[in-house]
């Protein structure tokens, strides 16, 4: 009994997937290094994942963080040094920005767009190190999108996912 069932598991886990290239978008992110082109950085929207609106919320409060002066602050009552009271001090105080996330951002289109931040504009980092197997998928996968976040997906007998 034992050996039957261990064989049906085997059969199931091991069975080889279908290929999905060629019938999927390829997730990856938009190469900022390149320069700036607004139209391709929308149309790379579409390739991004799940994560894409969830960036566009944090480019709103990055932005916010990065016009944010201390002069934008009424009050001034509270300042104990004179330096403080100086509108052109006020003016210089800028916001440090530090940008945290998981290591699944990595696995991710977003990964391009970490990755350009990070070299290009962050005062810190700080992230927790990758997982091994994310690095793996990183470095050995394409990450491929086929369903949408609202669809109703399955596994098939193939290893290939369905809609339901």
């Amino acid at each position: 009994m034992e050996d039957h069932l261990l064989a049906s598991v085997r059969s199931t886990v091991f069975k080889e997937s279908e290929t999905l290239e060629g019938t999927c978008t390829k997730i990856e992110g938009y190469d900022f290094n390149r320069g700036v082109n607004y139209t391709q950085l929308l149309k790379s929207m579409v390739s991004i994942g799940f994560q894409a609106s969830n960036l566009g919320d944090a480019i709103e409060v990055v932005n916010q963080m990065l016009d944010w002066r201390l002069a934008d602050e009424c009050s001034i009552e509270d300042c104990t040094e004179e330096e403080e009271k100086d509108p052109a001090y006020r003016e210089s105080v800028r916001c440090k920005v530090f940008l945290g996330f998981t290591s699944n951002l990595i696995s991710s289109g977003v990964r391009d767009t970490v990755r350009y931040l990070v070299e290009h504009h962050m005062n810190c980092d700080p992230t927790k190190t990758i997982k091994v197997p994310e690095r793996f998928d990183y470095e050995l996968c394409l990450s491929l999108l086929r369903a949408s976040a609202t669809s109703q997906i399955q596994l098939d007998s193939n290893g290939t996912l369905q809609k339901a």
